[in-house]
């Protein structure tokens, strides 16, 4: 009878060590101060009724987001414009994310992308040489704002592709978080989206396009590793963290297990940023490259990706090229092999 008393204490002790050290977690956690952060969602210029399905992706990415007091810069093609603007029903519902808090922001698949979104100012030849399967032309980048403005008129913020070549930067995009450079370490330095490091942010780079200045953010592919994301932005001293992640299914839960862990620092959402926010609260220092280095036309700069176990990951994730990992794994990189590579 004495062993069976000593054992219940003994496991009791041990029960309520397990609580404390849950209690003692969360409280440890609560006590950490976050940098500022932001989170992009890109929104895929794919044919209209997968666009429809990943609009209820995009809608539960937004309420999931409301509940932890956290705004989304959602970064739309004009595909998907044209798409919420047709009904008025979804525009009015798109209206009030503006209104909740969330920017509407632009993104861009340029020639150089491999799911080419048909809006450019290149001439055919350029295309032609560029783009092995291109869909057809839709217009200028002046046509492609446009196509934006029908939800956000002031649209300036977004992630339009100018990693390679900032000539595809339309004039009306100020704030761009794609610029293939790095927002740590030496100013000019190149780096894919596809690091941790990437997301960090300790200035702002700034530069100058068609005769228009521009400010860049950086932001990393959150669904690779959505706690090493998280890890990396609390190893911050100040500064700017940044995700981004896609509209469509698969991308969604790597998404809510970083807001889950973000959520346990900022509780009430008090450093969550759009884009547009970070850039004019000026909540980094600007750093300006010289013209020749930021309208340079660069190669492609994401290193190698090794898969992870567990998480999402392909070898050349965001190069542009459907290779056979990225086939095989449809949810690993939605941006090198779209499910609807023809023209809506």
């Amino acid at each position: 009878m004495k062993r069976k008393v000593t054992l219940f204490w003994a496991l009791t002790l041990v029960g309520l060590g397990v609580v404390a050290l849950g209690k003692m977690h969360t409280a440890n956690a609560q006590t950490q101060t976050p940098p500022y952060y932001f989170v992009a969602i890109h929104c895929e210029p794919s044919a209209e009724d997968e666009i429809a399905s990943n609009f209820g992706v995009l809608r539960e990415m937004v309420a999931y987001a409301d509940a932890y007091h956290i705004k989304l810069t959602i970064m739309l093609t004009p595909q998907w414009a044209d798409y919420i603007a047709a009904d008025p029903a979804r525009l009015a519902e798109v209206q009030s994310w503006m209104e909740n808090g969330h920017e509407i922001a632009a993104h861009h698949h340029s020639i150089y992308h491999g799911s080419w979104d048909g809006y450019t100012n290149f001439p055919p030849d350029v295309v032609r040489a560029q783009v092995s399967n291109p869909r057809p032309y839709l217009g200028t980048l002046d046509d492609y704002i446009a196509a934006l403005q029908q939800l956000n008129p002031n649209v300036q913020a977004g992630c339009v592709n100018d990693e390679r070549d900032k000539r595809v930067m339309p004039d009306a995009i100020i704030y761009d978080t794609c610029s293939g450079f790095s927002n740590a370490g030496e100013p000019g330095e190149r780096n894919g989206d596809n690091v941790p490091e990437k997301g960090v942010n300790h200035f702002m780079t700034v530069g100058t396009v068609n005769g228009i200045q521009r400010k860049w953010l950086t932001h990393y592919q959150v669904y690779h590793r959505p706690l090493a994301a998280f890890q990396t932005m609390m190893a911050m001293e100040g500064g700017v963290y940044g995700v981004v992640t896609h509209a469509a299914a698969g991308q969604d839960a790597p998404l809510y297990t970083f807001l889950d862990a973000v959520h346990e620092v900022d509780p009430e959402g008090a450093f969550s940023r759009t884009v547009s926010e970070i850039v004019e609260e000026a909540l980094l220092p600007e750093v300006e490259l010289p013209d020749d280095v930021v309208n340079a036309i660069y190669e492609s700069t994401r290193p190698p990706l090794p898969a992870q176990n567990g998480e999402m990951g392909s070898e050349k994730c965001g190069d542009g090229t459907c290779d056979q990992f990225e086939r095989e794994h449809p949810d690993a990189c939605p941006q090198d092999c779209p499910q609807a590579t023809t023209a809506p």
